[in-house]
């Protein structure tokens, strides 16, 4: 009798377990190949780099980078069609062409910049959601005099 419980409690916690989040390595590995698979642009074959204080560096004819904790999160207008924590899934152009979907990390209130742009909403989608993932890895650097 023990082992017919023993067996249907295995089977059940078999098939209700969640699989696992991906960790910070797999998700910029993720990144990356996402974008240099679907990625608009001469950038897309550039590699993006991240650490676990949220630092993000990339190229796109220079040299890029922020920290994914100093965004600020602003309001919205209609071409924003995803906004959170100071970063956005844009539609609109970029560099001339109409039609794509960027992701913008938004420095100050008034200044954005554009981490890449997809032709796919769904890609777009993918790589926002994998960008608030990473930050959700990553901790904030604090300084020793902070209370």
């Amino acid at each position: 009798m023990k082992k017919i419980i023993s067996i249907c409690l295995l089977v059940v916690t078999t098939f209700t377990v969640k699989a696992q989040d991906m960790s910070f390595e797999e998700t910029v590995k993720y990144i990356n190949e996402k974008i240099a698979c679907c990625g608009y642009g001469s950038f897309s074959q550039f590699p993006k780099e991240a650490n676990l204080g949220g630092d993000i560096e990339w190229f796109d004819g220079g040299r890029n980078s922020i920290n994914l904790f100093d965004l600020v999160s602003v309001t919205t207008d209609e071409d924003h069609l995803l906004n959170n924590n100071g970063i956005s899934l844009v539609k609109g152009y970029w560099n001339g062409q109409p039609g794509l979907f960027r992701i913008e990390f938004q420095k100050t209130k008034e200044r954005s910049i554009v981490f890449h742009a997809f032709e796919s909403q769904l890609d777009a989608e993918r790589i926002y959601k994998a960008l608030l993932h990473l930050k959700s890895l990553c901790t904030k650097k604090k300084d020793p005099f902070d209370k």
